[in-house]
């Protein structure tokens, strides 16, 4: 099994899979960060990739944190911290 990062395409798919899956109720905010966690510990995804799917999905800093302190309950305080603080800094 090869861990070589999604390409843009890929990417851009999956942002879009998650907006629907969000849109129609298939799937709730903190289980698509939970998948998108997966992803980049697994090297299909990295940090710029997760934070460009919160984009597409939120597109708004405060929802993006609100879904990430909402997800801590499944991923654990440490890995939420480390990505809410690449949300801020992302955006200036």
């Amino acid at each position: 099994m090869s861990n070589q990062l999604y390409n843009d395409r890929q990417v851009e798919a999956i942002g879009k899979e998650f907006k629907r899956r969000l849109t129609t109720g298939e799937a709730e905010g903190p289980t698509v960060v939970v998948a998108l966690v997966s992803m980049v510990k697994a090297g299909k995804l990295d940090a710029s990739h997760m934070q460009k799917i919160l984009n597409t999905l939120y597109a708004d800093k405060v929802k993006i944190l609100a879904v990430l302190i909402e997800a801590q309950q499944f991923l654990g305080p440490d890995v939420v911290d480390s990505i809410i603080n690449e949300v801020r800094t992302s955006f200036h």
